[in-house]
This record gives C-alpha cells, structure tokens and sequence, in this order.
C-alpha cells in the first residue's frame, strides 16, 4: 500500500488556501516562489481576502500608520486592492509618510481605488518610480504630498487634473521634463512646492490662474528663461525661485504683490531689475505692499521653511510633525 506522505502540492486546493490563509500576509506571499500551483493559490483576490481577514488592520484612524499599512507597500497588487477594500475604502485622510522599512518600495496604484480620500501624505517613504496616472482617479484629492521619495520621470499632466487640490508637494524627488501648462488648472493650489528635483525648461505663463496660491517653490531645478509675471498672484507670500537657470528682468510687479513676504531669486543666470536696480534678489517684505526691509536672512528659505504652518497659521502647527491638516 503506497504511504507517500502528502504534500502541499497534493493536497486538496482547498485545504492548502486554508493551511496558508493562516500565514502572515507578509510572509504568504513569498511563498509563490514555491511552486505554480501554490502561486495560482496565492495570486488570487479570493485568497488575498481570506488571508487578510485573518490579519485585520487594527480598528484606528486612517490617518494612523500601522504595522500592517507598511507591510501593505510590498503586497502584491491584487492583495493591495483587496487591503483597500477591506479596510480603506471610506477613508477621508492618509497620513503615510516614514514607514518603518528602510528599504525601497513601487508606488502603490491601488490607492486611485479611493473614492472619498481628501489627504495623501507619503512623504519619506523611498518609493521609487513614476507618479501613477491611476491616482489621478481620486478627484477628492485636497492635500497630496510626495515629498522626500525617489520618484521619476515626469510630472503626470493628469495630476493638474485634480481641480481640488490645495496643496501640492512633490518636492526632493528625481522628476524630470518640464513643468505642464496645464497647472493652470488647478485653481485652488494655495501650496506648489516642486523643488530639489531636475525639472528643465521655462515656468508656464499659466501660473497666473492660481490666484489662490500663498507658496510658490521651484528651487534647486534646472529651469531656464524669464521669471514669470505673477501679479495677478494677490495672496502670494513667499516665491522660492533660487538656485535655477532663470535670465533676463525681473517684473516690477512682484515688489508691488500686497501680501509677499520672501523673494528668493539668488543664484540664477543673468537676472536684471530695469525698474529698480537696487532689487535684492533675495528680499523679505513686511507684507504691507511689498515693502522691503531687508535681505539678510537666508537660512528661513534655504532650510524648509515650513510652508504647511505658514499656510494654515495656528491650525498648522501640528502640520510639520505629520499631522493631516483639516482642509475645508
């Protein structure tokens, strides 16, 4: 009589989805290696939520960051569907950013499945590659912060498409190409922050639609032609530009903005002020009619600056150490 011993491969199908469903998610997964018929096991979304039903994401806020959501960035695609099905799916804020995992991860496209999310932050979190176009998908997008990540190539064009959005930070990353023209879409940007990246070619006239925006930040680029106009730019508080290839005059009317506070235009190319040639291309302003009062203070634009906190006041001092925001 033949006493072969069973196997996983010889067990029934069913059995084996049960005996692994019990395996952490984590480490399930990596047992796809181990033959076909276990990976066709393990790929499948019906698997996928049996195991994760048994490894339920702890009952807290979104916008806490647990154990399981930094494991959730090396699931395969169909387990982070099913991740956002089960646990995710009415979430209104994510406040990602820091996972414990010092290793590199993929964008997790699986987060465009999220019908109701108005804040992203996944700053420091080294995910490499391009921005997925599937997150442009979330049209209730308020706050989206990318920062501090190894993304790139280039800027997806449908990202301007998320007309919503308040705040927009994809800075310190490796982005590349030119900044679209269709930024001028997003009408109720109060924050761009784009610096410390490769980004080539002229700022877009179509900066000037952002009459909402406070924060302008382009430094440590690669772009190149005139500074733009931006005098119809009323809110505008501080205008990062240095440390670009920018040439050519300066436009009068960023000394007559009625709320500028900082100007940085240092270390460009060939910069010139006809109307006032003693323009300091690094200037602070009290606020008052773009009356300048000096430029000696260069570690407040050259360090962060804190623009989450310069935005929102009071309400934002919580901002810089993680938290999300309430954006109305």
């Amino acid at each position: 009589m033949d006493r072969t011993t069973p196997t996983l491969q010889t067990l029934p199908v069913e059995l084996v989805r049960n005996i692994l469903s019990y395996i952490q998610p984590s480490d399930a997964v990596r047992l796809r290696l181990l033959s076909t018929s276990i990976n066709c096991v393990i790929s499948s979304k019906y698997f996928a939520r049996l195991n994760l039903l048994r490894f339920p994401r702890p009952p807290v806020s979104d916008a806490d960051f647990t154990k399981e959501d930094d494991d959730f960035f090396h699931l395969p695609s169909n387990y982070q569907i099913v991740y956002i099905a089960l646990f995710l799916q009415n979430a209104h804020h994510l406040d990602w950013k820091s996972r414990r995992r010092l290793d590199t991860a993929a964008f997790p496209k699986a987060l465009g499945r999220l019908p109701h999310l108005m804040s992203l932050n996944l700053s420091d979190n080294l995910i490499e590659g391009p921005i997925p176009v599937e997150l442009m998908d979330v049209d209730t997008l308020k706050l989206l912060i990318l920062s501090k990540n190894l993304l790139s190539a280039t800027i997806p064009v449908q990202i301007f498409h998320l007309v919503n959005l308040k705040i927009l930070d994809l800075s310190y990353n490796r982005l590349e190409g030119t900044i679209p023209r269709e930024i001028g879409h997003c009408t109720e940007l109060r924050v761009l922050a784009l610096q410390h990246n490769k980004l080539t070619g002229s700022i877009p006239r179509d900066l000037n639609n952002l009459t909402q925006l406070r924060i302008l930040s382009l430094f440590r680029n690669d772009l190149s032609g005139p500074v733009p106009d931006v005098g119809a730019l009323l809110f505008l508080e501080q205008m990062l530009l240095f440390k670009n290839r920018l040439s050519g005059p300066i436009p009068p009317s960023i000394r007559r903005l009625p709320c500028i506070q900082l100007c940085d235009l240092r270390y460009n190319e060939d910069l010139t002020c006809m109307a006032d040639p003693d323009f300091d291309l690094f200037a602070e302003f009290d606020g008052s009619n773009g009356d300048e009062h000096g430029g000696t203070n260069a570690s407040s634009a050259s360090s962060g600056f804190g623009w989450l906190d310069s935005l929102l006041g009071d309400h934002g001092s919580g901002a810089s150490r993680g938290s999300v925001p309430e954006l109305r």
